[in-house]
């Protein structure tokens, strides 16, 4: 594994726990991308090597974060959490009460 390859491999496991429940893996995967390309830079290592050692970062990023398991922990959370269900059915509005036909007029 070269080396670039070895740092992103770090750097996902180090970076992987900072993405939020709440949001898409492609949004996830995009911020993560462009924190890992300054740190990339920072750590001595260009775009261009990047891309031709990792290929496209987000995409990259994206597959690992759609990977088996990588929301399970996540995913077991939000099930524990108690359900709104008894506050959204107290915010429905009451159901109204039919009554028999009337007659329009009265004779």
């Amino acid at each position: 594994m070269t080396d670039i390859k070895t740092f992103f491999e770090e750097w996902m496991q180090a970076y992987r726990t900072d993405v939020d429940a709440d949001i898409s893996p492609k949004l996830a995967s995009e911020r993560l991308a462009i924190r890992f390309e300054d740190d990339a830079r920072d750590a001595g290592y260009g775009r261009d090597e990047q891309e031709d050692e990792i290929g496209i970062v987000d995409l990259i990023i994206r597959e690992k974060l759609e990977g088996p398991g990588f929301y399970k922990d996540r995913i077991e959370a939000i099930e524990d959490t108690p359900s709104m269900e008894p506050v959204l059915e107290a915010l429905e509005p009451p159901e109204e009460e039919v009554l028999p036909d009337k007659p329009r007029y009265l004779p």
